[in-house]
């Protein structure tokens, strides 16, 4: 009596289209079927893969340099003598940034008013202006214009420019408009009408 068993034919499909993200990272899964165990390794620790029913789930973190980066995940198994290469790449990030106000108008006291800065970032704002009777504060996502009381009996303007302390930007410009200030008189001993300690 002869027992015939055939010897094992190892067999698998890797799809090996290169996976591409874009700077906010995500996941994507590299497809495998396969009638044996693989494993697989990664040419940079930004990448995490995870072994599914489907084949490896590829993860890929936030991103937030302006460069391009892309690594390669090897799908092996040594006994066997296979091995796929899927190629990785993440896109470089891309600062944006926006406001939705061009002018902001006070009246001629002291005032505060908030310029909402609409961006895939926080912080690291830094605004500008010649104009010594306004000054600034901030938060992660705006800048705080504060304006002094007017001293002047016409209204007058100031333009803020609002930079970025890292990225390259093109900048932000707002208008700063501030009504006629008010100039209390007083008349002196001798009939005169004067300003406050003239």
């Amino acid at each position: 009596l002869y027992i015939t068993q055939k010897a094992f034919e190892p067999q698998w499909s890797v799809n090996t289209k290169p996976l591409n993200f874009n700077a906010e990272g995500g996941e994507q899964l590299i497809e495998i079927t396969a009638n044996f165990e693989y494993a697989a390794s990664v040419s940079a620790d930004w990448v995490t893969c995870e072994k599914t029913d489907s084949g490896i789930k590829v993860t890929v973190p936030n991103y937030v340099t302006m460069q391009e980066r892309t690594a390669n995940i090897t799908i092996s198994n040594d006994k066997y003598r296979v091995s796929e290469v899927v190629k990785v790449t993440q896109s470089a990030y891309k600062p944006g940034w926006s406001i939705d106000v061009e002018t902001l108008n006070f009246n001629g006291g002291v005032g505060e008013q908030t310029i909402e800065i609409a961006a895939n970032f926080e912080g690291g704002f830094q605004a500008t202006t010649d104009a010594d009777w306004i000054t600034f504060r901030y938060t992660n996502n705006s800048v705080i214009v504060k304006v002094a009381a007017s001293n002047v009996l016409e209204p007058r303007t100031a333009r803020i420019t609002i930079s970025h302390k890292k990225y390259d930007l093109q900048p932000l410009k707002v208008n700063i408009v501030q009504e006629k200030g008010c100039i209390i008189l007083y008349e002196s001993s001798d009939g005169r009408i004067v300003e406050p300690y003239d």
